[in-house]
């Protein structure tokens, strides 16, 4: 099966997850393209379109968004995978499936992923760019995180085991 993995990624995180995750869609024979949404305009080609993106300030990231829409309706079966700090805790992951994909749901009517999934990313408070430095930062404090240095929180296993997951699913 030809397979798109879309991405929308602020700084660099999601891009890292969807490449984990084309990885394993094709260890499992789908032939898989791995493209930034912006630039993934033609979707006739593909059978199943997987739509990353990392949540900015509670909302996914436009590109994302468009992407999903697009999906939807070229009625392509489809899933999705949010980038987002919070996803590093189970309250956090609560918020991401619940919150956060409740307002995708809001601008992406009739999306019904085969799978969802939420990783964490990476901090990175040397490379952030204003407002996104001052709102990370923020958020880094009322947590008790030291932003003075970048930090890793992606979990690239978890993200093959939801791509097997979805392999699975796909059938």
């Amino acid at each position: 099966m030809k397979v798109l993995v879309g991405y929308a990624s602020g700084y660099g995180s999601t891009k890292s997850y969807a490449d984990v995750i084309a990885e394993e869609l094709r260890r499992a024979g789908h032939e898989t393209d791995v493209l930034p949404a912006k630039k993934a305009l033609n979707l006739a080609a593909y059978a199943f379109v997987v739509v990353g993106g990392s949540i900015r300030a509670g909302r996914w990231l436009g590109p994302a968004v468009k992407l999903a829409r697009a999906a939807v309706k070229a009625g392509k079966r489809h899933a999705v995978f949010f980038c987002c700090l919070s996803a590093q805790t189970e309250e956090g992951r609560k918020t991401v499936f619940g919150e956060y994909l409740d307002k995708v749901r809001e601008k992406v009517p009739g999306l019904a992923p085969l799978e969802i999934g939420a990783f964490p990313g990476v901090a990175n408070y040397e490379e952030y760019r204003f407002p996104v430095k001052g709102i990370m930062t923020g958020i880094a404090k009322k947590q008790g995180v030291d932003c003075s240095v970048n930090q890793d929180y992606r979990e690239p296993e978890a993200a093959r085991e939801w791509a097997r997951e979805l392999v699975r699913r796909l059938g």
